[in-house]
């Protein structure tokens, strides 16, 4: 992890990874200024990123085993915008 990351991203992407969790009324005590709600949003986030990462790896591979030889696929092209 680098020097940036707080307690909170911690807390937070343990809870978004499902290796613990969080009350619900706990959870919506929280406001989106609150530090914790914030790294859970972007846990969050970026584990759909990484989910959209490996559906666009699979998409291009596929891809590039059925074209003939044209255009060559990448990740990103697969990946939303």
């Amino acid at each position: 992890m680098s020097d940036s990351t707080s307690t909170h991203d911690v807390v937070a992407f343990a809870i978004v990874e499902g290796w613990t969790s969080i009350p619900y009324d706990k959870f919506m005590e929280y406001s989106p200024v609150d530090p914790l709600y914030k790294a859970l949003t972007n846990a969050y986030r970026e584990k759909e990123r990484r989910a959209d990462a490996r559906t666009a790896l699979l998409c291009s591979v596929m891809a590039n085993c059925m074209s003939s030889g044209g255009k060559r696929y990448e990740i990103k092209d697969f990946m939303p915008q």
